[in-house]
């Protein structure tokens, strides 16, 4: 009988190759089951974040920044009268973003829920229902403050 060959050493074996980053394909495995002809199995996928939520937190985003720019102008042209204009054109602006991101968040936090799962994002969309409310009112707020101080 011949000899086993030797064992090669770890260091002469060439690496393995590199594993590509990157998602999981989701594929179906078709199985046969005990008892029966074969099962049907899908493996788990993460959830997908909810682009709806991202909407609305870019709306509250917005919807606070436009509502500095209203307080902005109307503090700064009370004195010579353009300031209410100015804060008012703005305040319609923020408003509008603020009730946009209103939407959106509740949205998006109805849709994560009856995903049951499948889709992520929930703290992304109450982030921005808090910010849009928070616009949304300071925006308000800064135009009866602009309006009261030209008057």
């Amino acid at each position: 009988m011949a000899a086993a060959p030797a064992p090669v050493p770890q260091w002469h074996r060439p690496p393995p190759p590199p594993r590509q980053p990157g998602p999981a394909i989701a594929m179906a495995a078709v199985l046969p089951g005990p008892g029966g002809d074969f099962n049907l199995a899908y493996p788990a996928v993460r959830p997908i974040q909810s682009g709806v939520a991202l909407g609305s937190l870019t709306a509250g985003i917005a919807s606070l920044l436009v509502s500095i720019a209203v307080l902005c102008f109307g503090v700064t042209g009370a004195q010579d009268g353009w300031g209410a204009r100015v804060a008012g054109a703005f305040a319609v602006l923020g408003a509008a973003a603020g009730l946009a991101g209103l939407a959106l968040g509740a949205a998006a936090v109805r849709q994560i829920r009856r995903a049951r799962g499948e889709l992520s994002g929930k703290g992304v969309a109450l982030t921005g229902l808090c910010l849009a409310g928070v616009g949304l009112a300071s925006s308000v707020g800064a135009l009866l403050l602009a309006v009261v101080l030209s008057t």
